[in-house]
């Protein structure tokens, strides 16, 4: 392992080290490993490809994006899936200054900070889109985990409905949801959070590394994820299959909402339920176990034309499981 650089924030100390048996860079902010350029076996993606969906997703989903905002930067690679999508601006913030002085050690984001079009500002998101009258077409955020210390105020009901009034007409909202790090019952409560002040939305899941992702639209009428109407644009080298896309919608709108609410509460400022709420996350509970729980607390709810189109199967987790435990 290679320590290529460390820095101290005004939040957090981030770093980029090297597996150089794996030929892997990974980004760690206080100790947590948030992204790697090459994913956790160091040859296949799992880490690198939701980050891609996180950005071409919400993408997709609006008929025509030219504003686009990227709350958390990371190793780059959401921003610079979005800005693939040729938006007309994009807009980066990020606390931590550091994170965008050591993009240039990831080379997958394809030095999305030099692009003309792409602002990149340090501050708290939130603070930013309580001061900016711009609004955007799209809106995709990718925080530290639910239950990290600090990040309800990126999952509250209050953040949502700030963000929909930052919203286009026709905007998009994407927010990630790692399931094999929340309990079944913060899972459904960040999916009901979410639908309290975007109704029209859904679950997608990354067939690879099944990490959710939640989509929203401001936009109250018609069924979110039944058209893609991205993918009418004929300007752009698609790297996401149509049909691979519409497979992984996992959740419905009113599948999402009866789930969400059977299993779980609001998120607010006031109640800070990530941080102190029942069903504290256990940090020694196997990942895989997480897993397992969310999905078949989910699996009930999967109904229309959503039911047949789906890759993701209890079974198949419960394999992941036993080999898992096997390897333990």
């Amino acid at each position: 392992m290679n320590i290529l650089a460390s820095a101290e924030g005004p939040d957090a100390t981030v770093s980029v080290i090297e597996l150089r048996e794996k030929g892997e860079r990974v980004l760690i902010i206080d100790g947590f490993v948030t992204t790697s350029e090459r994913g956790v076996s160091g040859s296949s993606s799992l880490l690198v490809q939701y980050m891609l969906w996180m950005g071409h997703l919400p993408m997709l989903l609006h008929p025509d994006p030219k504003e686009a905002l990227v709350i958390c930067f990371g190793t780059g690679q959401t921003a610079n899936a979005l800005r693939r999508e040729n938006p007309k601006s994009l807009t980066i913030v990020d606390i931590n200054p550091n994170v965008f002085k050591m993009a240039h050690y990831f080379t997958s984001n394809e030095n999305v900070l030099k692009d003309p079009r792409v602002r990149n500002l340090v501050m708290d998101g939130r603070a930013f889109m309580r001061r900016t009258e711009k609004t955007f077409d799209v809106i995709t955020l990718e925080p530290m985990p639910p239950t990290f210390a600090g990040v309800n105020a990126l999952y509250s009901k209050e953040f949502y409905q700030l963000a929909r009034e930052r919203m286009s007409d026709n905007g998009i909202i994407a927010q990630w949801l790692p399931f094999h790090q929340v309990s079944a019952y913060h899972g459904a409560s960040v999916s009901r959070t979410f639908t309290e002040v975007f109704p029209n939305a859904v679950l997608w899941i990354d067939p690879e590394s099944l990490t959710g992702i939640l989509l929203g639209s401001k936009n109250d009428r018609g069924t979110l994820g039944s058209e893609f109407p991205g993918f009418k644009r004929n300007d752009l080298k698609r790297i996401l299959p149509e049909e691979t896309v519409r497979k992984a919608v996992y959740l419905e709108k009113e599948g999402l909402k009866r789930y969400g609410e059977q299993y779980g509460d609001v998120i607010t400022d006031d109640n800070q339920l990530l941080a102190y709420g029942a069903a504290a996350f256990n940090t020694h509970v196997n990942p895989v176990t997480l897993l397992l729980s969310n999905y078949d607390t989910m699996k009930i709810f999967r109904k229309g034309f959503y039911e047949d189109k789906g890759s993701l199967e209890i079974e198949q987790l419960e394999l992941i499981k036993k080999e898992s435990e096997r390897k333990e």
